[in-house]
């Protein structure tokens, strides 16, 4: 017995000379500090931060009493200050494993990490590439809102009363509970539709199902009464579950990934919506995002800056659409994103490209928005039907700017040397119908569009001039005006995509949304 407990001394403390090891591993240093009164993060803007960090045990400091709030944190590093946040198990090294081995195999398997550190996992870790690590970190619990806030809408008597697609859902639910074979109440729990899922499951694979098409007995057709209903009420929940689980599945792209860390409040900018994407993370960053993690998985949210998560989203899909004018885009038409791949076009011989790189909305009443210089680095004018006004003048809207490149790669032989180029813009029935009459720049009614304005003759330009150029790129950039008064229509709002103009080419819907 006296050697048995001496054995699991021994194992005892070799498994914490381990983690010990693999702990001083982390931050490259032989020893660390759990104290949380270091000496050099008084008055550091995470000072609270570090001190809630090292509270919770995710991260400690250095043996000569400092924590190095600005230095860089390596890939290795900031997943294992996650791993450790986020209470996941860890298993001891391997024989011949290094100390990192068990928190990345725990950081894969939990989706934490999917080779998304293109610096390598020893190297000092950038802004953008942890968005998928904070995404993932938070994906289970954004995905259970979601799913909370929808089932709360669809079972509550209203909906069921004017949305329910079958007769009725409380006749379902009468059929469904009066057979033997359900077990238990049919309620839905908000929190888990799942456990009503699988109770209907089973009860479907339970019921008995008629063997004889002509002769029907009373249990046949009551059995089958029960089985439609459960069918009725289990489709019912899936076409609110389905359309979540899919926007779970799209957000896996690296563009995706920062415009959802920055929606969530996770990843917040560097002054005035810039992103910083290429900036490597210090240790106070570190710690406050993986603080920031942990309590969003326990219920809180954080306020996202719209000019961040509009700059994201210009990484995400080349718009802040739906950051700047979610009144308009924010609902999907047809459940698909902006397909901002189909805005390009090429002449028929090859000679010319054109894509719009962006379409940018900018408040024209913010000298704050980050992306004003498109406002005030170019004139621009635009026309009412009887006159024409300046784009600076406008006051009371938004420019929406598509930036169309177009490119030559040889004399594509067009009359006076003038390409119409490609661009993007917005379309609504009603407002199409609309005059365009608005009385001044600050009373603007309805959409316009604008171009550069050329002071020679006073007019605007809608074409690019290409004598003397047969190689090389011109950007070419005009847009749309819109009112920040809430134009209401039932009719989509498009995002249209008109090709080259010189040569024939369709119209192509790049967006459609519904006002909700």
């Amino acid at each position: 017995m006296k050697k048995r407990c001496s054995s699991i001394l021994l194992t005892f403390l070799l498994f914490n000379t381990i983690i010990s090891a693999a702990a001083a591993e982390q931050t490259n240093i032989h020893t660390e500090s759990k104290n949380s009164s270091f000496n050099d993060i008084s008055g550091h803007w995470a000072e609270p931060q570090i001190t809630k960090a090292v509270a919770a045990g995710f991260v400690n400091g250095y043996s000569d009493g400092t924590f190095k709030p600005d230095a860089t944190v390596t890939g290795e590093q900031f997943l294992t200050m996650m791993v450790k946040a986020l209470r996941y198990p860890i298993e001891a090294p391997r024989s011949g494993e290094s100390w990192f081995a068990p928190y990345k195999q725990t950081a894969v398997s939990h989706k934490l990490y999917n080779d998304d550190y293109v610096s390598g996992l020893d190297q000092p870790i950038t802004r953008g590439e942890i968005t998928g690590t904070l995404v993932r970190a938070t994906q289970d619990s954004v995905y259970r809102t979601l799913v909370k806030e929808e089932m709360t809408k669809r079972f509550s008597p209203e909906h069921l009363a004017n949305q329910y697609p079958f007769e009725s859902y409380e006749k379902d639910k009468i059929k469904i509970e009066s057979s033997p074979y359900f077990k238990g109440n049919l309620i839905v729990n908000p929190d888990n539709p799942e456990s009503t899922i699988k109770q209907l499951d089973q009860l479907l694979s339970d019921i008995p199902k008629p063997k004889d098409s002509l002769n029907w007995t009373a249990d046949d057709f009551k059995h089958t009464a029960v089985i439609g209903s459960a069918k009725n009420v289990l489709s019912y929940i899936n076409d609110g579950l389905n359309p979540i689980k899919d926007l779970n599945e799209k957000q896996t792209t690296q563009n995706r990934m920062i415009y959802e860390a920055a929606l969530r409040g996770l990843l917040t900018g560097t002054g005035n919506g810039k992103l910083s994407l290429d900036s490597k993370v210090s240790r106070a960053q570190a710690v406050t995002l993986v603080n920031r993690v942990a309590a969003f998985n326990t219920g809180e949210r954080f306020e996202a800056d719209k000019y961040t998560v509009g700059n994201a989203e210009l990484e995400w899909h080349k718009t802040n659409l739906v950051t700047l004018l979610p009144q308009y885009f924010s609902h999907p038409a047809n459940g698909e994103d902006f397909q901002y791949e189909k805005m390009i076009s090429t002449s028929p011989g090859g000679k010319v490209n054109c894509t719009v790189e962006k379409y940018v909305v900018v408040d024209l009443d913010d000298p704050q928005d980050p992306n004003r210089s498109l406002v005030t680095d170019h004139d621009y004018g635009w026309f009412n039907d009887t006159r024409y006004f300046k784009l600076q003048d406008v006051s009371g809207g938004y420019a929406i700017f598509s930036i169309n490149k177009v490119t030559l790669t040889g004399n594509p032989n067009v009359a006076f040397d003038k390409i119409q180029p490609c661009s993007a813009s917005i379309y609504n029935e009603d407002w199409y119908r609309t005059p365009s009459n608005a009385p001044d720049a600050q009373s603007l009614n309805r959409n316009y569009g604008f171009s550069p304005w050329n002071p020679k003759y006073e007019q605007i330009m809608s074409v690019v001039d290409i004598a003397g150029v047969e190689l090389g790129t011109i950007t070419y950039i005009n847009g749309s005006l819109i009112p920040k008064t809430i134009l209401n229509s039932d009719h989509e709002f498009k995002i249209q995509f008109s090709p080259l103009g010189d040569w024939p080419g369709s119209v192509q819907n790049i967006y459609s949304s519904r006002m909700k």
